[in-house]
């Protein structure tokens, strides 16, 4: 692994961290699942860049997560 990829995955991490932050300015249940959404997309990207599968696979689910959230899926019972 070269030292361009570890700058890169960790550039991507801090644009995860930012998005985190702006967020957390959000007021809207909505916007602040969105965001939310977009920093796992980027949190998801480091560690692809980095060939940290797991931690990928973890941050996809959270997408999932947070796309039920918003479109309130997970509120619905399932028979």
């Amino acid at each position: 692994m070269g030292v361009s990829e570890v700058i890169v995955g960790n550039v991507c991490s801090l644009c995860a961290m930012v998005s985190d932050s702006i967020s957390s300015t959000r007021r809207k249940h909505s916007q602040i699942m969105l965001i939310q959404c977009l920093s796992q997309v980027f949190y998801g990207a480091g560690p692809i860049v980095l060939r940290g599968y797991s931690g990928a696979a973890q941050n996809a689910v959270a997408i999932l997560r947070n796309l039920a959230a918003t479109r309130k899926w997970q509120y619905r019972i399932v028979e």
